[in-house]
């Protein structure tokens, strides 16, 4: 499998991940972890932007772990006490995942 379908299978699943821990409070489309389909993405109180690692820790603070995986250029970062972990991924000439990563 290329590289490339690895990293998005990846982001895929990060999100499916983010998805099933939000899931109830999604489907009301309301409460804290709504996951808007407009305009706007991201969940509860992250909203994506040009720096994923500092939306996510201005929405949920530091991560309590970090993972890298360098053969995959990704980074999983979790909150265990708000239930949350996302995979950031490395595209082009950004090596650190963990610190410059795309959610």
């Amino acid at each position: 499998m290329p590289r490339r379908a690895i990293v998005v299978l990846l982001a895929i699943t990060s999100m499916c991940t983010v998805l099933a821990l939000v899931g109830p409070a999604a489907a009301s489309a309301s409460g804290r972890f709504f996951v808007p389909t407009g305009k706007r993405s991201g969940f509860g109180p992250f909203q994506e932007s040009a720096d994923s690692v500092a939306a996510l820790r201005r929405a949920f603070g530091p991560p309590a772990s970090e993972e890298a995986d360098d053969e995959y250029r990704s980074c999983i970062q979790r909150w265990p006490l708000l239930g949350i972990s996302v995979t950031l991924v490395s595209f082009g000439e950004v090596a650190d995942a963990c610190g410059s990563g795309t959610f």
